[in-house]
């Protein structure tokens, strides 16, 4: 089963969308998301991005024009 990562800066909208989207849309991969500011993502209740995140990913996505870190 492929998995997918899909990152934003606070996990709030795009990349948390995408992962709720395409996970009613494609039962046969495993999705989920995270967030590069890590002072908004602690503030807002949200999931920051890990190391272990992004070796769990097969194929990641950036929801970004600029990430920051």
């Amino acid at each position: 089963m492929k998995k997918i990562l899909f990152v934003c800066s606070a996990n709030k909208q795009r990349s948390k969308t995408a992962s709720d989207y395409f996970s009613e849309k494609f039962s046969d991969f495993e999705f989920d998301s995270a967030g590069t500011n890590f002072k908004v993502c602690n503030k807002e209740g949200t999931q920051p991005l890990t190391e272990a995140l992004m070796n769990w990913a097969d194929l990641v996505f950036a929801m970004e024009k600029n990430i920051e870190s």
